[in-house]
């Protein structure tokens, strides 16, 4: 589906699994139908079952990122901490110290 990624993460709540990745901005465009240029984020694929087939879903696929920017950077990395029955998702928006 992407054919490049990093930081993969699971999580499966509701009888649903769920994986999370963010992509390399000059591949993940072409699988992400609502993008027209480069983009790149956290994405997620979703399974009823762990062993898969996993699938995109209905709804936009990504978490956060940017889209149809000509310089998109990989600086959108989301992790998800547990949180009491669920979870929370925390974005990771920060500059490289120089």
């Amino acid at each position: 589906m992407f054919p490049n990624f990093e930081v993969p993460e699971h999580l499966s709540f509701n009888d649903r699994h769920y994986v999370m990745f963010s992509t390399v901005t000059q591949h993940g465009w072409r699988y992400d139908d609502r993008a027209l240029a480069r983009s790149g984020g956290t994405y997620y694929v979703v399974s009823d079952k762990l062993q898969g087939p996993y699938r995109l879903p209905p709804e936009d696929p990504m978490l956060v990122g940017s889209r149809d920017h000509a310089n998109v950077v990989m600086a959108y990395v989301g992790r998800v901490i547990p949180f009491e029955s669920g979870y929370l998702f925390l974005s990771l928006l920060g500059k490289r110290p120089y």
